[in-house]
């Protein structure tokens, strides 16, 4: 606490004394302290937080109450800032002292789980390359291009090199090349002796191709894992999967421009709950709550650094604006009018709770923001209108935040998933076929975490195995297909649906074999046939594709 603070308390009591006839022992009986308490904080002693609190209380309360001069006044908010000044950086200190035994913890157990995933993806490449070695020293081997090929992709990142004079292949001293660190310091990473400062850290997840920062920290590897990340083939897996978008979007170009979108949607329209998986909405009211679900969330954090003996609860309804315009969930942008703050408020968290800043951010950025207020409004009006109560829509809330594996999606990326028909009132049977479709192309191609997109989610939500997402697909395709078909079974064809025919059995083969199940199995069961042949069907595809 500040000299100031002595002096305008000194001034502020004066005032009281001569002016208000309030003595010294009234305003400590009001504030629970003792009389000589008073006067040593006069005196320069340093106030107890508690007790302070209270004296900002008392503060207010007579600010509120009494008329005064404005020399008063300018006593009074001269001394209420200093206040709340010496509260924020009080409550902020004990918040850090607080969890400094929790960041210490967390620090020991990341260290720990680093060694022991360091020493994994050590030992991982030392398997990988000493069956190599052994194919090589063994003329007989009958897999010996099957196992040549579990080094390519680590080859082409340069996690292991040979040595062309005497054949002899380097992975420590590689990755020390690679991490611009010496051979010895990658050692004592692997036993334990030391910890990557977090440039390093981060160069090393980066080579990997881990994404967040993670990786290694808190998370166990497994070999199965580090098979998946490294033996998947993932540049092939990608350029197959650009073919096939390629395809698809010449297909529905055609389907267009060919007139023939309308007898699809008449189709579609026949029975849509047989051939569309979501109901007219569920985009929109899917990530409308996920907003919801990250406001509040995101209020409760800042409430614990809110002074007020209200529950969170009586706290949100007491800042709910009452009056005035507020922007609703029912357009982009709606959504992208919150996204912003709703982004930026986790950032403020974050960084106070990991990079001891300010807490007074908090204050400005979270428990002053009128948007996350106006949006809390929105949810209310929406509780009461289907008559769920406040806590137990909150509590379904923390369920689904405490579920193992939970991410919290970025807003804007949220604004950035959405279409325009997903606010229509229109049943816009075409859009919502075509994402479902290629929705299922993405699912079987590579493994979707549906928390961190949920338009996937609508379509995903019940599938219980890869075969369900193959029928839909392969559903979805076959009505596509007998559309098309109208057009190009024609004996006078367009230079697009000669290409389309032209290039249909290529796309087909792709539609049926390029999955993540099979890169999966092909990788988990080392068996490089099979991506040899993605490799040959690439190569078959690209001159269609293209």
């Amino acid at each position: 606490m500040n000299s100031d603070f002595n002096l305008y308390l000194k001034v502020f009591l004066s005032i009281l004394k001569k002016d208000f006839k309030i003595n010294a022992n009234q305003i400590a009986k009001e504030i629970g302290i003792s009389k000589n308490t008073l006067t040593n904080w006069k005196n320069g002693s340093v106030p107890d937080l508690e007790k302070i609190k209270n004296l900002l209380k008392f503060i207010n309360k007579f600010n509120k109450e009494y008329v005064m001069d404005s020399e008063t006044k300018f006593v009074i908010v001269k001394l209420t800032k200093i206040i709340e000044f010496y509260i924020i950086q009080q409550e902020t200190n004990i918040y850090q002292r607080k969890n400094e035994k929790e960041r210490r913890n967390l620090k020991i157990r990341r260290k720990r789980r680093f060694t022991k995933n360091f020493s994994l993806l050590i030992d991982f490449l030392n398997s990988v390359a000493l069956q190599e070695e052994a194919v090589q020293n063994d003329g007989n081997y009958i897999n010996q291009e099957e196992s040549g090929e579990v080094l390519d992709n680590l080859l082409n990142i340069e996690f292991i090199s040979r040595n062309e004079r005497n054949g002899s292949i380097a992975i420590q001293k590689n990755l020390a090349k690679k991490l611009h660190v010496s051979e010895a310091q990658i050692s004592n990473w692997k036993s334990g002796k030391d910890f990557p400062n977090e440039d390093n850290l981060s160069k090393l997840q980066k080579l990997c191709s881990f994404n967040g920062n993670g990786a290694f920290l808190d998370y166990d590897f497994t070999i199965q894992m580090l098979e998946n990340q490294f033996l998947r083939a993932p540049k092939l897996h990608y350029k197959l999967l650009e073919l096939e978008r390629k395809y698809f979007l010449r297909m529905r170009n055609f389907l267009e421009e060919s007139q023939l979108e309308i007898m699809l949607w008449e189709k579609i329209s026949r029975t849509p709950s047989e051939i569309l998986i979501g109901y007219s909405g569920e985009v929109l009211e899917t990530i409308q709550e996920q907003f919801y679900r990250d406001c509040i969330l995101l209020l409760e954090e800042a409430f614990q650094f809110v002074d007020v003996n209200l529950t969170f609860e009586e706290w949100l309804r007491v800042n709910i604006p009452n009056h005035g315009f507020i922007p609703n969930l029912d357009s982009i942008d709606g959504f992208r009018f919150y996204a912003e703050d709703i982004d930026h408020g986790y950032r403020i968290i974050r960084e106070f709770k990991y990079f001891n800043k300010d807490i007074g951010m908090i204050n400005r950025f979270i428990v002053s923001n009128k948007k996350l207020f106006y949006l809390t409004r929105l949810l209310m009006n929406k509780l009461e209108e289907t008559g769920i109560e406040f806590e137990d829509w909150l509590e379904e809330q923390y369920q689904i935040v405490n579920e193992p594996g939970y991410f919290r999606e970025l807003s804007i990326n949220l604004c950035n998933s959405m279409i325009e028909s997903d606010f229509s009132d229109n049943e816009d049977y075409l859009d919502e076929f075509y994402r479902q479709f290629w929705d299922f192309v993405m699912t079987k191609s590579s493994r979707v975490d549906i928390q961190m997109h949920p338009t996937i989610q609508v379509y995903t939500q019940d599938i219980n195995s890869e075969e369900w997402i193959y029928d839909r697909m392969e559903s979805n395709y076959s009505l596509l297909k007998s559309i098309l078909d109208i057009e190009l079974e024609k004996e006078t064809l367009s230079a697009e649906g000669r290409y389309l025919l032209d290039g249909r059995e290529s796309f087909e083969l792709l539609f049926k074999n390029h999955s993540m199940k099979t890169f999966r199995e092909a990788s988990q069961n080392r068996n490089f046939d099979n991506i040899k042949e993605l490799e040959k069907l690439y190569r078959r595809t690209v001159k269609f594709l293209k």
